[in-house]
């Protein structure tokens, strides 16, 4: 439980007032880290909670990272120009067509008694424009709306349950003219997406917790080229997911938690070009499972590691596989008073360690990701 938690479940903002946090490092998933829109030379993030009343807080998020607007079809797009051998007008300016710059998150909760209302509204875009000369028109840009609204419940004994209703939508414009003659180019479909996420803690008679979740989300999105071309077909793009788990908190100790959890996934994606179904694939997580350690082994240390096995099941169009994934992660934290630090080890680092000491040589670097927080 911390403020991290608050972008997926808007409702536990209350949960974590007048906080100040900044984290870098390598990006979420589904962002993009190397595009031109990218203003730092890794991912930044930062935030700030503020507390109007012991019931009422507001936060604003800002961060260097960007997202592609329909990113599923646009890989596709650009296979079908490169097959067409289709002469792209301002080579350049190609990613600014569907890659969205984070311009900021804005969150806000409150509390009712047992009951906590939250909302999130984050905004994506980026635009690149030419108007002159009157011969020459060129129109780029992505943007996205993603928002959630969150509803939480707290019970005796430290029970809770919170859940939110996701969605976003999202274009682009792509649209190149010299004079009389307009280059082969893309418009998009609304890229759109809905989903619910729900957690439970259930506290124990024993003092340990559970904690089960519920991840629901579908959405589609879709291109369509502004002139006839045999070899690059208007398309759709369709998925379906479901991600159902539990984790149990056991404390043994008074600043020592052991986490370990279970949970299965089902995943499927559709695309269909000029009517006619191409891509059919579907991947089932089952089951996936791990465990995590934190664990307070100084008054302002603590460690904290955890690994997880996932075994996925990948139907295809022409055949099937199977493969078994293993994630591992190791960090560490430091408090001093109302200031905290946090890293994520690179798993390198144990291994080859700093040149100095092996005489190796560790080009990713020390930590994955650093973490600084401030509380008053």
């Amino acid at each position: 439980l911390d403020e991290a938690g608050t972008l997926y479940l808007p409702s536990t903002l209350v949960n974590f007032p007048n906080t100040v946090s900044i984290d870098g490092g390598y990006g979420q998933d589904g962002a993009r880290t190397d595009t031109e829109a990218s203003n730092a030379p890794y991912n930044v993030g930062f935030g700030m909670h503020y507390a109007f009343s012991d019931n009422s807080v507001i936060a604003l998020y800002g961060s260097s990272l960007s997202r592609y607007v329909g990113d599923p079809m646009m890989t596709r797009a650009f296979l079908w120009t490169e097959a067409a051998d289709v002469s792209f007008a301002d080579k350049e300016g190609d990613n600014a067509m569907h890659n969205a710059d984070h311009r900021g998150t804005l969150i806000y909760a409150h509390r009712l008694g047992s009951l906590r209302l939250g909302g999130l509204l984050s905004w994506w875009g980026d635009q690149f424009e030419i108007s002159k000369p009157s011969t020459q028109k060129v129109v780029k840009g992505g943007s996205t709306i993603m928002g959630s609204l969150g509803l939480g419940v707290d019970f005796k004994k430290g029970s809770s349950v919170d859940m939110a209703v996701r969605f976003h939508f999202g274009s682009f414009d792509d649209d190149v003219s010299t004079g009389s003659t307009t280059a082969t180019r893309m418009k998009s479909d609304t890229d759109w997406g809905v989903g619910v996420l729900a957690r439970g803690i259930i506290a124990l008679t024993s003092g340990d917790k559970l904690v089960p979740y519920l991840d629901f989300s579908t959405g589609g999105s879709g291109v369509k080229w502004n002139t006839a071309d045999a070899t690059a077909p208007d398309a759709t793009y369709s998925n379906f997911g479901i991600t159902a788990g539990t984790d149990l908190v056991l404390q043994p100790l008074e600043d020592v938690f052991i986490q370990p959890g279970i949970g299965l996934a089902y995943r499927i994606v559709k695309i269909e070009e000029r009517g006619e179904t191409t891509v059919d694939n579907s991947d089932l997580l089952l089951p996936f499972f791990g465990v995590s350690v934190d664990a307070r082994i100084a008054s302002w240390f603590t460690v904290r590691t955890g690994v997880r096995q996932t075994v996925v099941f990948h139907n295809m169009a022409n055949g099937k596989t199977s493969d078994a994934l293993t994630e591992f992660n190791l960090g560490f934290g430091m408090n001093f008073g109302q200031f905290s630090m946090d890293m994520m080890l690179n798993p390198a680092f144990l291994l080859d360690g700093p040149s100095i000491l092996s005489g190796k040589e560790l080009d990713d670097g020390f930590a994955m990701q650093a973490g600084l927080k401030y509380i008053w």
